[in-house]
């Protein structure tokens, strides 16, 4: 599947019965409500994408900190991503 169609797939709240991805699910979860409550204007202000930005910078390190995370999770070596 695209990368772009998956920004467009729902994801459910609901128990998939998968630890790794319930844990993912859960993570998720908390930080939507978090943003929605600390700072709802953000998803639609997307300064993220205004290139040269702060915004941007601190997104980026967000996204690599998120996919360090995830690595980790699926990685049942325990392997630290580069």
């Amino acid at each position: 599947m695209p990368t772009a169609a998956l920004a467009h797939t729902p994801i459910s709240r609901e128990p998939a019965g998968d630890e790794r991805l319930d844990a993912l699910v859960r993570r998720w979860a908390g930080m939507e409500n978090w943003l929605s409550t600390v700072a709802p204007e953000v998803s639609a202000e997307q300064r993220h994408l205004d290139d040269g930005s702060a915004e941007r910078a601190y997104w980026h390190h967000g996204y690599v900190s998120a996919l360090q995370d995830v690595i980790r999770l699926l990685d049942a070596r325990g392997r630290q991503p580069n």
